[in-house]
């Protein structure tokens, strides 16, 4: 009984901090919306300390989810294959193919940028995969179904999360948006995660998602659209396969493939 009730102070502890990250989260992002440029730098350094916090947070949750390359990660490397390419197709991959769309800056705005860029991914994928979704693995990964449900609240909140943004002003049309296509891309990434045990390799690749999808708007020029109906047709192409098979995935997924993440 005493073992019982301290499990559940645990777990509770772990809650309330899995929604002070995600209260950290939303300050961060409606805060980044007012940001001008020059101040991407401290922005930056804010998100790098918020990371460090949060990964101190998720060892001490004993997660097992820290290490760059864990035991197994190449034999799982093929099954995220899919992941990769929705993040790469997010450079507009026709636009600039038919130079349509160029890049302007030079090589180290580019370096910068994708700096930034990684770090918003760590910050991020730290708070909504790293505590959150973790948290929720714990409390309800063992049930039948329970990993689905488990990706489709983190996915939720990671969402919401983005609509911070119209606290400091930016168009709600587009904070919409950027909640809807925030949540598919969370679930993914949850994907990324369970496949990986990697907590570093999903901010990686969350960076990437991020660098390909605003290179070309922030370091470039365009030239008419950047989303035609060839890209429209791409990208929902690709996004719909990788879709369906996630969501396969969840469906099956046994709840052991959660416990090799948790001590």
């Amino acid at each position: 009984m005493k073992y019982k009730e301290m499990k559940s102070k645990k777990l509770i502890y772990k809650i309330c901090s899995a929604l002070c990250a995600i209260v950290l989260a939303a300050l961060l992002l409606s805060g980044a919306a007012s940001l001008s440029p020059e101040d991407n730098v401290g922005m930056t350094i804010t998100r790098a300390v918020g990371a460090a916090s949060i990964m101190f947070l998720i060892a001490a949750f004993g997660y097992r989810i820290l290490a760059p390359i864990p035991r197994g990660f190449l034999r799982a490397f093929p099954s995220v294959l899919p992941c990769i390419a929705v993040a790469v197709n997010n450079l507009h991959i026709i636009a600039l193919a038919t130079g349509r769309a160029t890049i302007t800056a030079g090589t180290r705005e580019i370096l910068l940028f994708f700096i930034e860029c990684f770090f918003v991914g760590l910050f991020e994928e730290a708070a909504f995969r790293g505590v959150v979704q973790m948290v929720l693995f714990e409390r309800i990964g063992a049930k039948k179904y329970g990993v689905f449900v488990a990706v489709i609240i983190s996915s939720v909140i990671f969402g919401v999360s983005h609509l911070a943004n119209i606290i400091s002003g930016a168009d709600v049309g587009a904070s919409v948006l950027q909640a809807g296509y925030s949540f598919l891309t969370g679930g993914m990434f949850s994907y990324v995660l369970i496949r990986t045990r990697s907590i570093w390799f999903c901010a990686f690749l969350h960076g990437i998602y991020n660098f390909c999808g605003y290179l070309v708007p922030q370091l470039g020029e365009v030239s008419g659209s950047l989303w035609t109906p060839a890209q429209i047709v791409l990208t929902a192409s690709v996004a719909v396969i990788v879709g369906i098979y996630v969501v396969v995935y969840f469906v099956k997924v046994n709840s052991s493939e959660i416990e090799k993440m948790i001590l």
